[in-house]
């Protein structure tokens, strides 16, 4: 029989990650844009979501397949995204921050 309590924190914690891990990519690309107000809302939100995750895997280790599989969506999906969106731009240029064009790397 299927255990469906361990199956609803299954569910409960991979998908807490899943959002976790979109928070963290939005945090980065705001914190490289130097968008200090946004990012700090991204960081306040993968708190949230990451204390949701945490607080169901430490007591049942099982579930850190769950936390595993919802960090890789998360951050594969937020990706794919945000390719398909900078993909709409009409030039390369707005592809990227502001601050990034004018820097030059030696």
């Amino acid at each position: 029989m299927i255990d469906t309590i361990f199956v609803g924190k299954f569910v409960i914690v991979m998908f807490a990650l899943f959002i976790t891990d979109i928070c963290w990519t939005f945090y980065l690309l705001d914190v490289a844009a130097k968008k200090a107000r946004n990012a700090a809302f991204w960081s306040a939100m993968i708190m949230a979501c990451g204390a949701i995750a945490v607080t169901n895997y430490v007591t049942d280790h099982r579930l850190i397949i769950a936390a595993m599989l919802g960090a890789f969506l998360g951050t594969y999906f937020t990706i794919k995204y945000r390719v398909r969106q900078d993909g709409k731009k009409q030039t390369p240029e707005e592809n990227y921050p502001k601050n990034a064009q004018s820097q030059k790397v030696d």
